[in-house]
């Protein structure tokens, strides 16, 4: 299980282009989240939980990256569960 964490600037369609990319690829989202990141609401950031084979984590961040107003992923593997 990865946590993605995405600095897009705010734009309509950017969670539509983000799903539709992990939709194509077979993978489902367990969680997503957004907010803004500053007070003029130009930029969001927003965390995706998604189940997804180690092999295919790089190529799901380099296509991320060529959405056109996303400018960061970072990617985080969840390796344990506290409580369940």
């Amino acid at each position: 299980m990865y946590k993605l964490y995405i600095v897009s600037e705010n734009e309509e369609e950017v969670i539509s282009k983000l799903s539709n990319l992990i939709a194509a690829r077979g993978l489902s989202i367990l969680t997503i989240y957004a907010q803004p990141l500053n007070d003029r609401k130009t930029l969001s950031s927003l965390e995706i939980t998604l189940e997804i084979p180690e092999n295919k984590v790089a190529n799901l961040r380099e296509k991320l990256l060529q959405i056109v107003p996303i400018r960061e992923v970072r990617v985080f593997k969840i390796t344990e569960v506290i409580f369940e």
